[in-house]
């Protein structure tokens, strides 16, 4: 499998801290049946506070990527970013200061959660004039989703690819979140599923359990599909 989004980047954001909980991370997502893992810490920083925010993410990222070598553990490990998206993302964009997935031209993006559609929308279509590919992280965890089944259509449609959380079928996000998901699980609008982790001990990288749900709610193609080959195909 491949775990699109985690914050398994030590002290960088609000994911792992330190380089300890990032190794159990990691060896929580082999144990599940992970290979590769895509470290998408948030971007969030204001101005040129970003660059230096890169910065660090780029040193503890080849930090923890020299480590998982070093102790041979079965793990690629891409870079990323979960772009938050604000007024100024346009220049951030502009300027440099945004990693893609893996060096693609796909760019994990998060909204307010209570942004209406159209703040939504324009933040998709600023991706898309900046030529990227905009990938929807957590879109079941957002108010417009939630009253409006519709939107999430409008975004595909827009050019945007949907990332649910592993925990959301399960309740892991609230009832609203759950619902959200199993309907665009159940309409083929998922493209990819990730683990959004933070820790080794709560939200964490473990894959086995929303493994088992897709094959047997859905099918074991579907399963592959939305926990590696979509993935493959995009960011490989």
């Amino acid at each position: 499998m491949i775990d699109v989004h985690t914050h398994i980047i030590p002290g960088v954001d609000d994911g792992s801290p330190d380089l300890e909980d990032s190794l159990l991370m990691a060896e929580l997502s082999i144990e599940s049946g992970v290979d590769t893992v895509i470290a998408t810490p948030h971007s969030h920083e204001p101005g040129e506070g970003q660059r230096e925010h890169i910065r660090r993410i780029k040193q503890s990222f080849e930090l923890l990527r020299e480590e998982i070598r070093k102790r041979k553990l079965p793990l690629t490990l891409w870079q990323g970013m979960e772009i938050y998206c604000t007024s100024d993302m346009e220049e951030l964009f502009e300027n440099g200061l945004v990693l893609p997935m893996n060096g693609t031209d796909h760019y994990l993006i998060e909204f307010p959660f209570e942004a209406g559609p159209e703040r939504c929308r324009r933040h998709i279509r600023t991706v898309l004039e900046a030529g990227g590919v905009p990938v929807i992280a957590h879109p079941e965890r957002y108010t417009c989703i939630q009253k409006d089944p519709k939107e999430a259509e409008r975004w595909i449609r827009m050019g945007g690819l949907l990332q649910i959380n592993k925990g959301s079928p399960f309740g892991s996000y609230g009832r609203r979140a759950r619902k959200a998901a199993v309907r665009m699980l159940d309409a083929g609008q998922v493209t990819f599923v990730g683990s959004d982790a933070h820790s080794p001990y709560f939200r964490t990288t473990h894959m086995e359990e929303i493994q088992r749900f897709l094959e047997e709610e859905y099918s074991e193609r579907t399963a592959r599909l939305l926990l590696e080959e979509n993935a493959r195909q995009h960011f490989g």
